[in-house]
């Protein structure tokens, strides 16, 4: 079971539907949860917000109602709210009625209406609701449910089987309180409590009931020293109210079973991590907190164990890649745990020497993986808010990876879902702009709304609504491939998702490494690939997919340079689809949409009409299914034989069809076949053509890859031999060249064969250096100075073919810098620089 959508009515910023539905047609489709509460259903309608099966982003300015969503959820399933930053939790209340609500008068009577629906719903499930709500709805058919809390004289929440509003039931709380027991559970990961750099044992087994005997929380012996100690005890002066108070509270705390209040010190953190994650016993632990100094050495092969399933179990180094050779390991001295870091240093680091964001990627990165563990043979849906107010860039990427590690398709777990926040870019997948839900605070009365089909609409109101200026680059990654449109986009990412679920198998383009990004059209290639080239940064690896249609061949020639323009790209990865598909059924291969063979996208282009447009398709159903039918649908591929009968049929004029739409409906249609696993020809044909297309951009991306690495090694090697010959115009020590000749090394290091002429100098060279400094030799001048420059700048002009001989050990430019030359290497290159800044301020 997994929650579908969140339904909000009157609730805190959330007042009714303003902007209606995200259907494709003026109608609107009536929901039977508007008629309860409502004299006009058609005016205070719930605002409906769409949710993902995986992940959903949720995406808005400050204000807009983000956190109130999360909360709102979890008050339908729950009845409580999202932890405040103190941990405090507000109920399902009249309290949270928006202050816009229609129904608000002079007395607090009327109450707010939220709803989560949820789809997945088995025969099962329906079975288990019926007993708890004492129903006796009937429907094999049925496979979505929708709770929703109302709170007036009649009824906590109605429960609606379906969508139909006979099949709806009233629940008392003794009936709510069965149906919730139910459904998928409800997480919140905090983001507001980092890792402790260390912790007493004793608190680990404080809020532990199953320990044998009790512990006290070293945080509150601490206070309860501290209090006592300030205590002044004076017959003519009584202790102060307050104090009394605070002594009371402390009392009732510490007099409470194992001191189990203790989340506002964020130490059930640590419990998560010892228990859900590594699965260490509270009976271990106890053991280790009465073990003897003489037993220390059983002690420190027990804290290895540990430590070697701290590494397996969170495999840091897959995520924190600011270094790959990254772990977090505990140390156990004096009855306290120290959590320590090592990096590619070899160094040992705590917490307070490294930055904070280190340690609340480590909180969010536990509270997820304990989430993982407890949820992995039941539903769950885990809810984040603004996990980027701690982190860097990188961090937030590092976060991003995990999140999808948790839904994955093949590694992670099928039971979980993920709903959170964000304000930032970078925690907004590129490769799925239809996880995105835009939520915004309108007009006065209008309250907070949701924006929606917002991937239809492009990022703009995604970019308007996070505060930034996006530039055209900001989604790309280190690897990319470029397409022309969000449907392209949609289309390629929905098929590679329905493939891997079907094949359990790895995708061959994986998205977690390589971005499939949309250029909005096929001329926003060219705006992409030119903002991409910026400065000296490297530019990224880049594979762009153009369909096989005049525009698509008019925009390749001009991103090669062939129609006279600049060149941004290589021809060589720049692919046209009808040169990476052949299909075997005869099917001309145009635009991205001749992936599904014709009869398949025919049969979803029916339903979109008569689902969207049921007035035209009832008028002509016969000759809209005649046409669709024919074999020359398609013929000229499916987009523009689509087109072609929206034209006669639908609109009547050129007005272009919504892709977007119908694809959607393909999917529908796929998912509908795959979900029982039932393989046909068609789907093989599909598979096939994808497998094709996939195969051709994979290689283009690793060849790309291959280009870029030896493009910024290039760079490199120019850049920091410029550098050399700045500092160093007239001598340098042997030690100085050796080092700058093992920079170079380390930059075509595992590159290939293109850098074999410039290893093989580099080796001679090395190999000569050494000897002079072991000769006694420090300092290279005069005439020798002017040899070794010219290698040098041999290799900063030509470093895939620097123009130096190789005879045995040893190295020779072939032009050498003469002593009384003109100029020599370093004060040409700075002559260079002088004139080119020259040039540029001209400019």
């Amino acid at each position: 079971m997994k929650a579908s959508a969140v339904l909000l009515r009157w609730y805190k910023s959330f007042n009714v539907n303003y902007l209606g539905y995200d259907d494709r047609q003026p109608k609107i489709v009536e929901r039977p949860w508007n008629k309860f509460g409502s004299a006009s259903p058609a005016v205070y309608r719930f605002i409906e917000i769409p949710i993902r099966p995986d992940i959903t982003t949720i995406v808005g300015a400050n204000e807009s109602g983000k956190s109130h969503l999360l909360s709102a959820l979890r008050k339908v399933v729950h009845g409580e709210g999202i932890p405040e930053a103190d941990d405090d939790v507000s109920l399902f209340n009249v309290t949270d009625l928006c202050h816009y609500a229609t129904v608000r008068n002079k007395n607090a009577e009327s109450w707010p209406n939220i709803g989560v629906i949820f789809s997945d719903v088995t025969a099962q499930d329906i079975a288990n609701l019926n007993k708890a709500c004492k129903g006796s709805v009937e429907g094999e058919d049925i496979n979505e449910i929708t709770l929703v809390l109302t709170h007036d004289e009649q009824r906590e929440a109605i429960l609606y089987f379906g969508r139909n509003e006979d099949n709806a039931t009233n629940l008392t709380k003794e009936s709510l309180s069965a149906v919730r027991a139910l459904l998928p559970q409800v997480e919140f990961i905090k983001s507001n409590i980092p890792l402790v750099s260390e912790l007493p044992i004793d608190n680990l087994l404080a809020g532990n009931a199953a320990t044998k005997k009790e512990f006290v929380n070293f945080d509150l012996a601490q206070k309860s020293a501290k209090l006592i100690s300030s205590l002044v005890f004076d017959k003519n002066k009584p202790l102060s109210e307050e104090l009394l108070e605070g002594i009371t509270e402390l009392q009732k705390i510490l007099s409470e079973p194992n001191n189990s209040n203790q989340s506002k010190n964020g130490q059930n953190l640590e419990t998560q991590l010892f228990g859900d994650v590594l699965g260490i016993k509270p009976a271990t632990i106890e053991l280790l907190a009465n073990i003897k100094p003489k037993d220390r050495g059983f002690a420190e092969g027990l804290i290895a164990t540990w430590n070697q399933e701290l590494d397996r179990k969170l495999n840091l180094k897959r995520f924190w890649q600011q270094d790959d050779q990254f772990s977090l390991s505990l140390n156990f001295k004096g009855g306290w745990f120290y959590f320590e870091i090592r990096d590619k240093t070899g160094s040992v680091y705590t917490f307070r020497e490294r930055s904070s964001g280190l340690r609340f990627f480590l909180s969010y990165y536990i509270q997820a993986k304990s989430i993982e563990s407890r949820y992995h043979d039941k539903d769950c849906i885990i809810l984040m808010d603004e996990p980027d107010s701690f982190l860097s860039i990188s961090g937030q990427k590092n976060l991003l990876a995990v999140f999808e590690s948790l839904v994955s398709a093949t590694q992670g777990n099928r039971h979980l879902q993920l709903i959170y926040t964000t304000h930032s870019p970078f925690l907004i997948n590129p490769n799925y702009p239809h996880r995105i839900r835009l939520v915004r605070k309108g007009d006065a009365e209008e309250g907070s709304q949701h924006i929606p089909e917002s991937r239809l609409r492009r990022y703009e109101p995604v970019r308007s609504a996070l505060g930034i200026d996006c530039a055209q680059t900001l989604f790309m990654g280190e690897a990319n491939v470029v397409l022309e449109g969000p449907s392209d986009q949609f289309l390629i990412i929905e098929l590679i998702r329905l493939f891997a679920q079907l094949r359990k198998s790895p995708p061959l383009l994986d998205l977690s490494s390589i971005v499939v990004m949309s250029a909005e059209s096929a001329p926003g290639v060219e705006k992409i690939l030119a903002a991409s080239r910026w400065g000296d940064e490297r530019i990224p690896a880049t594979v762009v997919l153009f369909d096989s249609d005049e525009e698509g061949q008019r925009q390749r020639e001009r991103i090669t340079g062939n129609a006279k323009i600049q060149k941004l790209i290589d021809d060589n990865f720049v692919v046209s689809i009808s040169d990476a598909i052949d299909a075997l059924d005869g099917q001309t291969i145009v635009t991205t949409e001749d992936l599904i063979p014709a009869k398949i996208f025919g049969d979803a282009v029916l339903k979109y009409i008569n689902r969207w447009y049921p007035d035209r398709y009832s008028e002509k159903e016969t000759d809209i299914q005649k046409r669709i039918s024919e074999s020359d649908f398609g013929a000229a591929g499916n987009a523009a034989s689509t087109q072609s009968i929206f034209k006669e049929f639908v609109f009547k004029s050129d007005r272009e069809y919504d892709k977007m739409g119908v694809l959607h409906i393909v999917v529908e249609l796929l998912e509908a076949i795959t979900t029982i696993e039932q393989v046909t020809p068609d789907i093989d044909e599909i598979e096939r053509r994808l497998y094709s297309l996939l195969t051709c951009l994979r290689r283009k991306v690793e060849e790309s890859r291959y280009e870029s690495q030896k493009a910024s090694a290039r760079q490199a090697i120019v850049r920091t031999t410029e550098d050399f010959f700045k500092r160093f115009k007239s001598a340098a020590e042997a030690f100085e060249i050796q080092l700058h000749l093992e920079r170079i090394g380390r930059e075509i290091d595992g590159i290939g064969d293109d850098f074999s002429e410039l290893s093989c100098a580099l080796t001679a060279m090395t190999k000569e250096i050494q000897e002079l400094r072991s000769t006694g030799e420090p300092v290279i001048e005069n005439d020798e100075w002017y040899r070794w420059s010219s290698l040098l700048y041999a290799i900063r002009k030509n470093p895939l073919s620097p123009e130096i001989t190789v005879e045995g050990d040893r190295a020779e430019p072939v032009n050498l810098w003469q002593p009384k030359a003109e100029k020599v290497p370093g004060e040409e290159i700075a002559s260079a620089e002088k004139e080119t800044d020259g040039k540029n301020s001209q400019e």
